[in-house]
C-alpha cells in the first residue's frame, strides 16, 4: 500500500510539474498574462499611458510580412494639447533586426526605408514589404570592419518600380599614424583610421532587390562619426554632419580644437556639391549634431548633443561658428567648474542656439510637420530624444525663427530618427522598434485621464544612471531602497536613510 501512495504522489507530482511548464508556455506565446492585466486596465509599463485597446488583428510572422503582422497586441492612446494621439508598435526584429547596430528611416511617396543595422533594410508599404541588403561597394582597402550605415535619404523623384535612396556609412581599418602634431605617446601605436562612402543606391520594387549602387564620395577622418546625419539642400547638393568626439575636459594638455579647425573634418556640418564631387565647409564649432533637417524655404535646422546639459537646437547658417568647444550651454562632468567658456554660456562671437535643454534630454533627430493629418501641429519642429524616450513639439515663431513653446509628448523607448509617410508620423527606437503616430479622429473629446511625467522627466529618467543625468532614474523604484540608484552620488544623510 505504502508503495502505490508513493506511486501515485511521484505521479501527481510529474503531471504538476509537465502541466506548469505547458500551461507557462501558453500563457506567454499568446499573450494571456497581459490580457488578463488589460481586462482589469491595469498598466503594463506605460508609464505615459492613459487609455489601452485590444488588438485582434495580432499575427504570427510569416513569409509575407506586412505592418499588420509585426504589430505588437495594444495600442495606446495619449493626450496632447491639440490632439488624442493614437501610438501603434512594430517589433523590427520580428523581421531579423539585430540587437545591435544603428537604425534609421526615410521614407517617399512610394513607402519607407528602415536600417535595421548590419546592412539589414526592409522596405514597407502597405502592399509590397520586403527585405534587402546593399551589395559590398568595391573598395581598394581590403580589411574593413565595424561598418555602419549612419543615415538614409530617400529621394522623392522614383522611377517606374523603383526608388532612389542615398547612404551614409562608416568603417574603419587599422593603419599606424601620428595624430595632432606628432603626438609622442602615439607614435608607433596601431590605431583606427575612419573612411565614411557617401552613395547612391537604387532599389527595384518588383525584383526587392538593390539593383544598383554608385559610391559617390569616399572621406578619410581620424575619429568615429557619431553624427553622420545627412539631407539634400537642391539637385546637386547635399548637407551631412560630423562629430567632434574629442574629450576636452579630461584632456591633460590642450590639443586641437578639431571642431575649430578647418583641417578636421570634426565638428563640421558639410557641403557636398555631386556635380563636381566635392564638398566645402557649410558651419564649424558643433559637437554632435545628431539630426538635420531642411524645410521647403532651405532653413537648415539641426539638433545637436551638449555635454552635460545643453543639448541644442540650431538654425544653421553659411559660413557661421556655433563655438564648440570653447562655448556651450552645457558644463563639465567632472566637477561644477564652468569648463566651456569662461561663464559656460555662448559668447556673442558664436551663434547661439534657438533653444537649449538644461538638464539634456539626450536628443536625438528632428522634422518639420507637413501633414493634413497633424493640421494643428504643421510647421512646428518634432525633436525626438534618447535618455528621456520623448517626442518634444516646438512650436516657432517665422520671423525671425524662434521658439515660441514647447510640449512634451512620453513615448517610452530611446528615439533615434523619425519620419512622414502617408499622413503618418513614423519612429524608430534604439531597441529596434517602429513606432507609428496618429491622429485620433474620432475621439475629440478630452476622455482620458492624463498622467503625464514630462515634468519629473525634466530632471529623472528611465535608464541606468551616469554622470550625464541630473537625478535618480526611475527604473525600478518601487520597492527600491531610498538612496540606492548605483549611478547617482547622494547625500551621506540619504544614502545611510534605511526606508
Amino acid at each position: 500500500m505504502t508503495f502505490l501512495k508513493n506511486k501515485k504522489k511521484i505521479f501527481l507530482i510529474i503531471f504538476t510539474f509537465i502541466f506548469g511548464i505547458i500551461s507557462g508556455i501558453f500563457i506567454f506565446k499568446y499573450n494571456i498574462h497581459k490580457r488578463i492585466l488589460i481586462h482589469f486596465n491595469i498598466q503594463i509599463n506605460e508609464k505615459y499611458k492613459v487609455e489601452v485597446e485590444k488588438n485582434e488583428e495580432f499575427k504570427k510572422m510569416d513569409k509575407k510580412f506586412n505592418l499588420k503582422n509585426i504589430f505588437l497586441d495594444v495600442n495606446k492612446i495619449v493626450e496632447t494639447m491639440t490632439y488624442p494621439i493614437k501610438i501603434s508598435n512594430f517589433d523590427l526584429k520580428n523581421l531579423g533586426a539585430p540587437e545591435s547596430g544603428r537604425i534609421s528611416i526615410c521614407s517617399n511617396t512610394k513607402g519607407i526605408i528602415i536600417n535595421l543595422g548590419n546592412n539589414n533594410l526592409v522596405f514597407l508599404d502597405a502592399e509590397r514589404n520586403f527585405k534587402f541588403k546593399i551589395p559590398e561597394i568595391n573598395n581598394k582597402i581590403k580589411e574593413i570592419t565595424d561598418y555602419e550605415i549612419l543615415d538614409l535619404y530617400c529621394d522623392n523623384d522614383s522611377l517606374n518600380g523603383k526608388i532612389i535612396f542615398y547612404q551614409f556609412s562608416s568603417f574603419h581599418t587599422i593603419q599606424e599614424y601620428d595624430f595632432q602634431n606628432n603626438d609622442k605617446e602615439l607614435e608607433g601605436k596601431n590605431n583606427k583610421i575612419y573612411k565614411s562612402t557617401f552613395s547612391k543606391v537604387t532599389l527595384s520594387l518588383d525584383k526587392k532587390k538593390v539593383i544598383s549602387t554608385k559610391n559617390i564620395f569616399n572621406f578619410n577622418h581620424k575619429n568615429q562619426n557619431s553624427a553622420g546625419r545627412i539631407n539634400r539642400l537642391n539637385e546637386n547638393e547635399f548637407i551631412l554632419t560630423w562629430s567632434d568626439p574629442t574629450d576636452y575636459e579630461s584632456t591633460s594638455k590642450k590639443k586641437i580644437l578639431l571642431a575649430q579647425n578647418k583641417d578636421y573634418l570634426e565638428g563640421k556640418i558639410i557641403l557636398l556639391n555631386l556635380k563636381n564631387n566635392e564638398y566645402d565647409f557649410f558651419s564649424i564649432g558643433h559637437r554632435n549634431p545628431q539630426g538635420i533637417f531642411i524645410d521647403e524655404n532651405n532653413n537648415i535646422f539641426s539638433t545637436e548633443h551638449g555635454p552635460k546639459g545643453g543639448d541644442e537646437i540650431n538654425l544653421i547658417l553659411k559660413d557661421k561658428n556655433y563655438g564648440w568647444p570653447i562655448t556651450s550651454d552645457g558644463v563639465g562632468y567632472a566637477s561644477y567648474k564652468k569648463f566651456y567658456g569662461e561663464l559656460g554660456d555662448h559668447l556673442d562671437n558664436y551663434e547661439l542656439p534657438i533653444f537649449s535643454w538644461n538638464p539634456g534630454i539626450g536628443i536625438s533627430s528632428l522634422i518639420k510637420v507637413n501633414s493634413e493629418k497633424f493640421s494643428k501641429w504643421k510647421d512646428d519642429l518634432l525633436v525626438t530624444s534618447l535618455k528621456n524616450k520623448t517626442i518634444y513639439r516646438v512650436k516657432l515663431k517665422s520671423s525671425p525663427i524662434a521658439v515660441r513653446y514647447i510640449e512634451s509628448i512620453w513615448i517610452g523607448k530611446r528615439l533615434r530618427d523619425l519620419t512622414h509617410f502617408n499622413e503618418k508620423i513614423y519612429l524608430v527606437s534604439d531597441d529596434k522598434h517602429l513606432i507609428e503616430l496618429d491622429t485620433n479622429i474620432d475621439s475629440q473629446d478630452r476622455k482620458f485621464v492624463d498622467s503625464r511625467l514630462f515634468n519629473c522627466l525634466t530632471c529623472h529618467h528611465f535608464e541606468n544612471t551616469n554622470s550625464s543625468h541630473a537625478a535618480p532614474s526611475f527604473a525600478g523604484i518601487f520597492g527600491r531602497k531610498a538612496g540606492s540608484d548605483e549611478g547617482y552620488d547622494y547625500s551621506n544623510s540619504l544614502k545611510n536613510l534605511d526606508i
